[in-house]
């Protein structure tokens, strides 16, 4: 949070007609629009920019903080949805992404066809959402309803928000990049190869690979910001949730094995 006075290099304002509210002004920048908010709470201003505020809502009840529960959505469920953003629309895409954890990058690579690197491109922020176990929850599954209580279906789920500035790898433009390019693909398939009785190696012929570079770009995104969200009936009572992980099964009954055999449960005030 900055107070007024600690914004500064902005371009000038302009007023907004809903300036009593929470939205004072725009700023126009060289790379584009920020906003600046009122915190009436705190009573200073808030400077908005890509990849700094939050991207969903998440009660605390639901969020964590712990890497390592998160990377391991990303890794099991790699398909993540893409979106950027082409002069102000939203762009989302579906794509395998591989998260390095030293370099803490999520890597991966487009179809040149697709339009959606080229706005990918000047560290250009990117939202990555990967979706993990999912599951239909009913009321039958609570013991409480057939005391009399009033109960409504819901859905558990565990959700992973990655937000990033991009980086592309065009083997185009150098032979540095086609090292790169390379690299990626070689190290996305032995990751996503593994575990496979006999898995492909990537040992192209030259030609065929060259061509390859022609209809492919790579690229990084550059991890600033993971956000988790795991909703597994925390707003239950232990009675109700036992039943709903006895009776969901398959990977959701499994996660919430993991979150409530776990000291996550301690994170958000759950007891067993």
């Amino acid at each position: 949070m900055r107070s007024f006075s600690q914004i500064s290099g902005l371009g000038p304002a302009t007023r907004l007609k809903n300036a009593g509210t929470k939205i004072l002004a725009e700023l126009s920048e060289p790379w584009g629009k920020l906003v600046v908010l009122e915190d009436t709470e705190d009573n200073c201003l808030k400077l908005m920019q890509p990849g700094q505020e939050d991207t969903m809502y998440v009660p605390k009840l639901y969020s964590t903080q712990d890497r390592d529960l998160c990377g391991k959505i990303v890794s099991n469920h790699p398909l993540a949805t893409v979106v950027t953003f082409n002069s102000g629309e939203p762009y989302a895409n579906h794509l395998p992404l591989l998260w390095d954890r030293e370099r803490n990058v999520l890597m991966g690579h487009m179809a040149r066809a697709n339009p959606q690197w080229k706005s990918m491109k000047d560290g250009q922020p990117v939202l990555c959402v990967f979706t993990g176990p999912n599951s239909y929850i009913t009321p039958k599954w609570y013991p409480s309803l057939q005391q009399g209580e009033n109960h409504v279906p819901t859905w558990n789920y565990a959700v992973v928000h990655i937000t990033g500035r991009a980086r592309i790898i065009d083997p185009r433009d150098s032979e540095e990049e086609v090292r790169q390019f390379h690299n990626l693909l070689s190290i996305s398939v032995k990751a996503f190869e593994t575990g496979m009785p006999d898995p492909w190696l990537m040992d192209l012929p030259e030609k065929f690979e060259r061509k390859l570079m022609d209809a492919i770009v790579g690229f990084e995104i550059a991890v600033e910001k993971m956000e988790g969200k795991f909703k597994l009936s925390q707003n239950r009572s232990p009675i109700d949730r036992e039943s709903v992980i006895q009776s969901v099964g398959g990977d959701v009954q499994e996660l919430m094995k993991r979150w409530y055999d776990s000291n996550l449960n301690a994170e958000s005030g759950i007891q067993k």
